[in-house]
């Protein structure tokens, strides 16, 4: 009788918290968004490194929690068309490692690097839209001079294009914009032209600096636009390595020019996730309407108005 009345008492308590637990969180469309910056991909986890397992488990983790995938393009057009209630997330990888796409001798991509691994995962969760940005280094010493592999630089790259990746630029050779500031444009129309000897009409759109480092602000106008030697380049976004989470397109205090990223290691991430996917968390959460902005009364001041041009806004 004593075991029947505490099972009876057990489902009450269950009908009566599952409203709670199951709840579907309201949206909120000026929270703040999770770009995840990745190097390279080995066997062990280490301050640059991703382990194979960890990087799987990632992925694993961003779909089972809510997470979904966006590409460069479409944040920094702040067109973020995710379903209602999910977490949008921008995957990025720095120094275009071998690690990161690897090809064997008859070119077909290995499945332990990045790009294989990747690939494996969207064949197995095809209702995961699974893509990612590649900030690429074509003057750095090999492995890292676009990925490696002189032989299949082309076939790796047009294979990016055309399977949903992106292409941006993490200046030619690694260079620290604060130390080399005479440099700027050499080291960002030079990315743009090994990109060209590969991609001839593809015009990078991102960057990412090198160590996450800015110089002077009488600079900066040079990391958006400019040319060398008859190359140009033009960046309509510039990611940081701050670790920390990036606004809100649609906040009045998000800089397009310096994107905050999140460092991909595996306690950090693992915070980060739950931080986000607390209760009380301010994690962008989609309303899953494409023409509308949905914010909470209290975010009302921090809404940059001039997005209410293209989309209607929605207070609750």
């Amino acid at each position: 009788m004593k075991t029947f009345t505490n099972y009876f008492l057990f489902a009450i308590l269950f009908l009566l918290i599952k409203p709670i637990m199951s709840k579907e969180r309201e949206p909120n469309e000026l929270g703040k968004i999770f770009v995840l910056t990745y190097h390279k991909i080995g066997d062990f986890d280490s301050n640059f490194t991703r382990s194979r397992k960890g990087f799987v488990e990632d992925l694993q983790t961003l779909k089972r929690e809510g997470f979904i995938p966006i590409q460069t393009n479409d944040f920094s057009n702040a067109n973020i068309k995710i379903p209602k209630g999910k977490k949008p997330v921008l995957i990025t990888f720095d120094d275009s490692s071998i690690s990161q796409f690897e090809v064997d001798e008859n070119g077909q991509i290995k499945s332990n690097c990045a790009v294989g691994m990747m690939e494996e995962f969207k064949k197995k969760n095809p209702d995961f839209p699974l893509t990612a940005i590649f900030f690429v280094t074509p003057g750095s010493k090999s492995p890292n001079d676009l990925f490696g592999q002189i032989r299949f630089t082309k076939m790796k790259t047009e294979f990016l294009l055309n399977n949903g990746y992106e292409i941006g630029n993490h200046t030619l050779w690694h260079a620290n914009l604060n130390q080399f500031r005479d440099r700027i444009q050499e080291q960002i129309a030079g990315c743009q032209r090994e990109i060209n000897k590969f991609l001839p009409d593809f015009r990078i759109y991102a960057m990412a600096t090198p160590y996450g480092s800015f110089p002077p602000e009488r600079y900066n106008h040079l990391l958006i636009e400019g040319k060398y030697k008859g190359h140009s380049y033009k960046n309509k976004i510039i990611f940081d390595y701050s670790n920390r989470l990036s606004y809100s397109p649609f906040d009045i205090n998000f800089n397009i020019y310096r994107v905050r990223r999140i460092h991909g290691f595996d306690k950090n991430i693992k915070k980060i996730v739950q931080e986000l996917n607390s209760p009380t968390s301010d994690a962008y959460i989609s309303d899953g309407l494409e023409d509308t902005i949905t914010i909470p009364q209290s975010e009302v001041k921090n809404l940059n108005t001039e997005w209410k041009k293209k989309f209607k806004v929605k207070v609750y």
